[in-house]
């Protein structure tokens, strides 16, 4: 994700003008041995999920023009050549950005998108914005049709101060247990000195839950 800084005096002073892919052909090799080539994506609202399935890498972005989170979809081996990218629309594949359909009504920055083998079903797990809430949403396949979200958790943080806000609410699968989802978050301040002055924030939390 690329990030620009547009204001001085703001803490919200910043823009994501564009998302570039990092191609990493030696990912076995220590990392810093890793030889990285970067491609800027020519569709910058793209990249808040990936998820592999089949013969396709699926990538998931926000609707710029009808707002929500909408769906691509690249051969597994041509990520990298965005002219074979479709985007997904009404349960077909187009090559038209412009004709994708939100495939649900949020469109967060960042997500995660995982098959869960003990619910047999995709899950995306996200913060919808900075309020606090952490949900979830599953699907049999990529592009759904999704469930109605449902709220995993309620930062508290976010319940202390004003300043305080709560995001990135993030699913790893790597770390839990089967019948498990682990999710973490993150908490910051819109008053940049709490940062300094309290050790208890921006760093991030984890969660359990038992499926």
């Amino acid at each position: 994700m690329k990030v620009r800084h547009t204001a001085e005096k703001s803490v919200w002073g910043f823009d994501v003008f564009g998302t570039t892919l990092a191609f990493v052909p030696n990912p076995d090799a220590p990392p810093n041995d890793w030889k990285i080539s970067l491609r800027d994506v020519p569709y910058k609202s793209f990249g808040l999920a990936v998820v592999h399935e089949g013969e396709f890498i699926y990538v998931y972005g926000r609707a710029r023009r009808r707002g929500g989170t909408v769906v691509a979809r690249a051969p597994l081996e041509a990520l990298d050549d965005f002219g074979k990218w479709h985007f997904y629309d009404n349960g077909q594949w187009q090559e038209n950005i412009t004709n994708a359909t939100p495939i649900f009504r949020d469109a967060p920055p960042e997500a995660t998108v995982k098959w869960m083998p003990t619910m047999k079903r995709f899950v995306a797990v996200y913060s919808p914005d900075i309020f606090g809430d952490i949900v979830m949403r599953s699907a049999e396949s990529p592009t759904g049709p999704w469930s109605a979200r449902r709220v995993l958790f309620h930062c508290p943080e976010a319940n202390r101060t004003n300043a305080f806000y709560c995001y990135a609410g993030k699913l790893h699968p790597e770390l839990g247990q089967p019948g498990e989802l682990v999710v973490s978050y993150a908490v910051n301040s819109n008053n940049f000195f709490d940062l300094f002055n309290n050790a208890g924030i921006y760093w991030p939390r984890f969660l359990r839950f038992k499926l």
